[in-house]
């Protein structure tokens, strides 16, 4: 806490004067050095000023504090709310399922009175659903690494103890009580760790968590493309093309087989919404949630009516951004300056981008930035080349093998 006389940020400054860019690096260099972060405060924007007039007044960020008084920096007044820490965002486990108390949660928090469209009754139970939830896990499924380990303890005690006496009915006993107590909560973890890796199949007695962690680096390659067969230059004459029968059935009314059939197909392991529900907690809970999904569906596609968030924030459509890319100058600044502006929007509209699906790439960076770069973001970074729309994107110059997969599905 103090004054460091220097800006962390490009939006940190109001003058006539562009700051300095190498002050503002050195400084956030030092920063992630040193380990040290801003504490959220609240007030003025700016902490101090020259008290100039217009032509020459400058207001800047430098005690992360201000309400300007006499003197041209502002008093600090620091509060410590018990553990300072950023909220966990909500996501669902697949494990949750199995617990005996599953449905039953579920159930009486879908009972919940919502009124509105259905859109917005859909909106609420999940809301109501969310709450149960993180109870139950919270009860049941919290430090569950942790627990392992303690479970693990106790059953190593046992067999200690059984050494000395092997057939000890009750030291047998206790030892069958650990040991389930531990396969219960160590299956638990696999089903979490799983999830996080997008394994399938994985059998229960495998415990290897070196196999997860090597599973998740490996996903990072899986969309690596090689060489096929030469390119047929005529191949998009050759290729399949939609008839006025297909035509109309993309423009037929939506009917509920479909909307199951298209929940259903989303694999359990995908990465969830926004609101933190995967297609693997719809797919458990289908006949209690059918009727209010399908409902809320079917109103979005034939009224186009929009839940009243939406309609204060004055939109009108809906647009999803499967995949959106954004082009950034490689260095510090720019990267502050692109993640602050993210953070304003999501405040702003209350929609924030998923970190278990965003990646970062880096061209022509030096190692010394991309590492100053990724402690910045704390983002996952991707490996090149990989795929947009089909379509493989490389920091260099792409061959013309490079097309060879997607012209192998065109034909």
């Amino acid at each position: 806490m103090g004054n460091f006389n220097v800006i962390r940020y490009l939006h940190g400054k109001v003058s006539h004067i562009s700051p300095v860019l190498s002050e503002l690096v050195d400084f956030n260099e030092c920063l992630l050095h040193c380990g040290l972060d801003d504490i959220n405060g609240s007030g003025c924007e700016y902490t101090w000023y020259n008290k100039q007039d217009a032509q020459t007044r400058v207001y800047t960020k430098l005690d992360r504090f201000m309400d300007p008084g006499v003197s041209d920096h502002s008093p600090t007044l620091l509060r410590f709310h018990g553990d300072i820490r950023p909220p966990r965002r909500f996501k669902f486990l697949n494990c949750w399922v199995d617990h005996p108390d599953f449905h039953k949660t579920v159930a009486e928090a879908w009972a919940c009175d919502v009124a509105g469209n259905s859109m917005f009754r859909l909106m609420g139970k999940l809301k109501a659903v969310k709450k149960k939830l993180k109870l139950l896990h919270s009860t049941r499924f919290s430090y569950i690494t942790k627990r392992v380990k303690v479970k693990q303890a106790d059953l190593a005690h046992c067999y200690q103890a059984l050494q000395a006496d092997p057939l000890s009915p009750a030291l047998i006993q206790k030892e069958q009580a650990a040991s389930a107590d531990f396969w219960k909560l160590k299956r638990i973890e696999m089903c979490i760790l799983s999830q996080r890796a997008k394994i399938h199949d994985v059998k229960h007695n495998d415990t290897s968590s070196r196999f997860f962690f090597q599973e998740i680096k490996e996903r990072q390659h899986q969309q690596l493309i090689g060489a096929v067969a030469p390119i047929d230059p005529e191949i998009f004459t050759k290729g399949a093309r939609v008839d006025l029968t297909d035509c109309a059935k993309l423009t037929s009314p939506i009917t509920r087989s479909e909307i199951k059939q298209a929940l259903f197909s989303i694999d359990v392991n995908k990465s969830p919404g926004i609101d933190g529900f995967s297609s693997g907690f719809f797919r458990a809970v289908w006949d209690i949630v059918k009727v209010d999904f399908c409902k809320a569906v079917e109103e979005l596609f034939t009224t186009g009516h929009m839940p009243k968030q939406c309609v204060k924030l004055g939109l009108t459509h809906l647009v999803f951004a499967d995949d959106l890319m954004i082009f950034l100058r490689g260095d510090l600044p720019t990267v502050y300056r692109a993640t602050a502006e993210l953070a304003h929007f999501s405040t702003w509209s209350g929609l924030t981008a998923n970190l278990d699906k965003t990646e970062i790439y880096f061209g022509g960076v030096s190692e010394e930035v991309k590492q100053l770069i990724l402690q910045a973001t704390s983002l996952q970074e991707g490996v090149f080349p990989f795929r947009y729309l089909g379509i493989p994107i490389h920091a260099s110059r792409l061959h013309a093998d490079m097309y060879g997969a997607l012209l192998l599905k065109l034909q």
